[in-house]
């Protein structure tokens, strides 16, 4: 599943990759709405694509990445990301002063 806006000429490329190591790819795009309800909602997601800074291919600041992917942040959009080390990581990277932090 991929929202309707995804970047499709880059998802072409990643199912070709996956195609050459015998891995077929179904890619599904679906309105907001109805990514929100299948995703979010209902929970229904064995495999998706979804980038939480925006488009494939564009990423966000590390530690907005971070802030994203801790449970509860309404950025972890499915919620698939519930783990104590990887909270750990925004909360020491905030507590850095220097980059050997």
């Amino acid at each position: 599943m991929v929202a309707a806006d995804a970047e499709m000429d880059l998802l072409q490329i990643v199912k070709s990759y996956f195609a050459q190591i015998g891995i077929e790819m179904e890619i599904r795009p679906m309105e907001a709405s109805e990514f929100v309800s299948f995703v979010q909602i209902n929970h229904q997601h064995d495999q998706l694509s979804h980038t939480p800074a925006g488009a494939l291919g564009h990423t966000a600041p590390p530690l907005l990445q971070l802030m994203w992917l801790r449970k509860g942040s309404p950025k972890n959009q499915m919620q698939m990301i519930d783990d104590p080390v990887c909270d750990g990581f925004y909360a020491k990277a905030m507590t850095c002063t220097d980059i050997d932090g």
